[in-house]
């Protein structure tokens, strides 16, 4: 098993993209925010009185997600494969230097305080006279 020495920064290269799953995460990333824009863009159009009927309202809606999904698509396989090629040419790729934090090394909360007393109320204490 790899140990990672505690606290110490690490370097971490991105050697390689698997376009798979980049490109998954890409696209549904464009496809959020084309369903929030075509939803802004269809009530700000149905509002201004410019889109009438049923099946327009429909198809402007699915028109503006796939204006923000498609290019995301486009983009995210063309930064991969381009990102793949120049890293392997390079002979390296993006490095960051991160810390690894165990649970151990996590920071603990402070300890609680001695007398509770005066925090929390008396569960058994009898009711004082003249409080409301």
């Amino acid at each position: 098993m790899n140990t990672v020495p505690l606290d110490e920064p690490t370097r971490v290269t991105i050697r390689r993209i698997v376009l798979g799953p980049y490109v998954k995460w890409y696209t549904l990333a464009f496809a959020v925010l084309g369903v929030t824009s075509s939803a802004l863009c269809t009530a700000w159009y149905m509002l201004d009185g410019q889109l009438h009927g049923g099946k327009a309202i429909v198809y402007y809606f699915l028109a503006v997600i796939l204006y923000y999904a498609v290019p995301g698509l486009i983009g995210s396989i063309l930064f991969a494969v381009i990102y793949n090629l120049v890293a392997a040419r390079v002979g390296g790729g993006l490095q960051f230097d991160i810390v690894v934090r165990t649970p151990a090394t996590l920071p603990t909360p402070p300890p609680p305080p001695e007398h509770w007393e005066g925090t929390l109320p008396k569960i058994n204490a009898p009711d004082q006279p003249g409080r409301a």
